[in-house]
């Protein structure tokens, strides 16, 4: 009797830290799930801040206000500090920066009109 006792206590003991396990590992889970569309909405909020940015810079590159860039221009805002240190910040080259403005330039006039970009 008592070792069948013993054996029914152990079994019980056994099957409610099996539910419990379960509990926590179903919270866990739930909780990684949360932090994945936290991160992933920070990055889509860094892209539009980033993307923000440029357009400003866009902005301040276009000094005839013409609403695009010709490649004087963007030579000139190469040529500003300011400039190369947001770039830099960004992680892109000024060769980089040259051969986006080409990628850009859809229509091959050296222009680049802030809805290309």
């Amino acid at each position: 009797n008592i070792v069948v006792f013993a054996a029914f206590i152990t079994l019980m003991i056994f099957g409610i830290l099996n539910v419990l396990t379960a509990v926590f590992v179903e919270a866990a889970s739930a909780i990684a799930d949360v932090d994945r569309d936290l991160v992933v909405q920070q990055m889509m909020e860094q892209n539009m801040t980033t993307i923000n940015a440029l357009k400003e810079l866009f902005k301040k590159a276009d000094l005839d206000g013409t609403g695009g860039i010709s490649r004087t221009e963007l030579e000139k805002a190469l040529a500003n500090e300011e400039t190369l240190a947001y770039l830099q910040t960004l992680g892109v080259a000024v060769s980089e920066a040259r051969s986006f403005f080409t990628l850009l330039d859809l229509e091959g006039n050296d222009e680049v009109g802030i809805e290309e970009f």
